[in-house]
C-alpha cells in the first residue's frame, strides 16, 4: 500500500513516519491518525493488499477453557485426552469458519511504501465479536507495531502469544500434538508460516 493511497491530509504524515522509522528516530505522534484511518475508512483497502492468516490467542487452548467446555471442576486435573478432544474440536470449528468465509480473527501484515520508496511493515491482530458491532464503525485491531522485516513481525506475533493456523497445520498430527502439550509456535515456525503464505 503506497502513501499516495492515504487521504491527502495523511500522505505527509505517512511519508514522515516511514522516514523517521527507517532513520531510527521516533515516529511523530500524528501517526496515530494513520492507524485510526486504517481502522475505519482505509480498512477494506488495507486488508485487500495485506497478507492475512487466521490466528487465535494461545489463551484459546488454556486448560480453563477445557474445564468449561467439559464441565470439569477447578480441582479436576485436565487429562491429555480431554485436551486432545478440545483442541481437535477447536481446530475443526476454525476450519468451518474459514470454509464459510467467516474468519473471526487473523493476523494482518501490510507493507506501506513512502514517496521515496522506503517501506515498512505494519502488523495487527484483527478480530470480530459475533452480535457485537464495533465501536464507532472502527475495526477491532490490536496493532502489534511497525517493523522492518518479516522476521521482526514473527517475533512480535510470538510476543503477543498469537497462534497462526493454516490448513496445512490443521491437518498435521504434529501440530495437534504441540497444542495438546502446550508447545506453541516459536518465532521460526511463525516466520516460516508467514513466508510460505506470501
Amino acid at each position: 500500500m503506497r502513501a499516495s493511497q492515504f487521504p491527502v491530509e495523511l500522505v505527509s504524515v505517512v511519508n514522515d513516519a516511514i522516514s523517521a522509522y527507517t532513520a531510527g528516530a521516533p515516529m511523530p505522534p500524528s501517526v496515530d491518525g494513520v492507524f485510526r484511518w486504517l481502522e475505519v475508512d482505509g480498512w477494506k483497502q488495507f486488508v485487500k493488499e495485506s497478507l492475512a492468516i487466521q490466528a487465535v490467542p494461545y489463551a484459546l487452548f488454556d486448560d480453563e477453557r477445557v474445564r468449561h467446555r467439559y464441565l470439569l471442576s477447578d480441582e479436576t486435573l485436565v487429562s491429555a485426552k480431554d485436551r486432545l478432544r478440545y483442541c481437535r474440536g477447536e481446530l475443526n470449528r476454525l476450519a468451518r469458519e474459514r470454509s464459510r468465509g467467516e474468519i473471526r480473527s487473523q493476523i494482518v501484515v501490510n507493507k506501506i511504501i513512502a514517496a521515496n520508496n522506503l517501506g515498512v511493515l505494519i502488523c495487527g491482530f484483527h478480530y470480530s465479536i459475533p452480535g457485537l458491532p464495533s465501536r464507532d464503525g472502527r475495526q477491532r485491531v490490536h496493532w502489534l507495531g511497525v517493523f522492518d522485516s518479516l522476521r521482526a513481525v514473527a517475533e512480535a506475533v510470538e510476543r503477543g502469544q498469537y497462534l497462526l493456523i493454516t490448513e496445512k497445520q490443521r491437518l498435521s498430527d504434529s501440530f495437534l500434538a504441540r497444542l495438546v502439550s502446550k508447545s506453541y509456535s516459536c518465532t521460526e515456525d511463525i516466520f516460516r508460516t508467514l513466508e510460505e503464505s506470501l
